[in-house]
């Protein structure tokens, strides 16, 4: 799945996914807020989203999701989904996410697939690596300062 898919512009956030961000931000408290972020232009209960937030910790508290570089993609598999759904949140100033490499995350994709897709899961995660990878595609959306301009970023680097 091409990340322009699962990222759509209105579920991309620069800054903390809320306002006023939390006097002391952190990994846990960046994917509630994500979590929520995510869930709130859908139809999905309050419980169904807790359910997803709870898998969403489980994971991280696994390992951590922060793969370097600047970059973190917190995910995980739920029950209740039909298709993958994302969203992406750039934090200008970043955040410790016990990185693989102890550096602060800025680029955060946090992702939830459908239950029983290994192979949809670990092309998702490719995808977004690949993406990431690139030191030049990290700095340059991370100095935008609107969703659509890095949609379109992410749109233009996928078809090249």
């Amino acid at each position: 799945m091409k990340v322009s898919s699962l990222v759509p512009v209105e579920r991309i956030c620069i800054g903390w996914p809320e306002s006023p961000p939390p006097k002391h931000p952190d990994k846990w408290k960046l994917i509630k807020s994500l979590n929520g972020f995510l869930f709130s232009d859908t139809s999905f209960t309050q419980e169904k989203q807790a359910i997803a937030l709870n898998l969403l910790i489980e994971r991280e508290k696994s390992m951590t999701t922060g793969i370097g570089h600047g970059v973190a993609i917190p995910h995980s598999s739920i029950p209740f989904l039909k298709k993958t759904i994302g969203t992406m949140c750039i934090l200008k100033n970043g955040i410790d996410f016990e990185s693989i490499d102890n550096n602060q995350i800025s680029i955060v994709f946090l992702i939830l697939l459908p239950d029983k897709q290994f192979e949809k899961h670990i092309q998702t995660l490719a995808n977004i690596t690949k993406l990431t990878n690139d030191p030049v595609f990290r700095n340059t959306i991370i100095d935008l300062e609107d969703p659509k301009a890095v949609w379109q970023e992410i749109e233009k680097r996928e078809q090249q």
